[in-house]
């Protein structure tokens, strides 16, 4: 009978639990999920864009002038338009340069004042550190970029053990970091 298919359509509705909103929601939205459905569908119409550690790329913007791509990032960038930045290079500092370590707090504290990026030679870097933080959130923010893959373990661009420079910078202004 033609009403038949659509009483148990009816009724499938009824008994069905529905989905609370907020579930809902966390489930379209995560951006985990999010991300691993643009790399899993491969969405050519919709090009994805994101900034890249130069470094990570292999480019010789290392604090040693060293060329040391990384395999799981540039599997990754597969999937991406990218922009390769060098926050160190574009606040100034040569390659190769002295190594500098985040002191007395994280990349947040020195965008603060209340922390400071030191070189291996007892040098303040900072403002260096600084001002190329805010030329990679310029260079995101143009091209409307939200993703940043960044180099672990960097004074400006690391998420562990410290928060660098540059990633508090992004984080601060909602573009999301990920560190290889």
């Amino acid at each position: 009978q033609p009403g038949e298919k659509y009483k148990k359509i009816r009724h499938k509705m009824a008994t069905t639990r529905p989905i609370r909103p907020n579930a809902l929601v966390s489930r379209l939205f995560n951006p985990c999920l999010f991300l691993f459905a643009m790399i899993a569908l491969r969405l050519d119409s919709i090009p994805v864009k994101c900034v890249v550690s130069a470094c990570l790329i292999g480019l010789c913007t290392r604090y040693d002038g060293c060329s040391k791509p990384n395999t799981g990032c540039l599997d990754t960038l597969k999937n991406f338009d990218y922009i390769p930045v060098c926050p160190e290079q574009l606040g100034g500092l040569p390659t190769p340069r002295t190594a500098a370590d985040l002191t007395g707090g994280d990349g947040y504290a020195v965008l603060q004042g209340e922390a400071a990026v030191i070189n291996r030679d007892g040098v303040d870097v900072s403002r260096q550190f600084i001002n190329g933080a805010g030329a990679v959130l310029q260079i995101a923010q143009l091209q409307n970029i939200k993703l940043a893959l960044l180099k672990a373990k960097s004074p400006s661009c690391g998420l562990n053990p410290m928060v660098g420079v540059t990633a508090a910078l992004l984080l601060k202004n909602g573009i999301r970091v990920i560190e290889f």
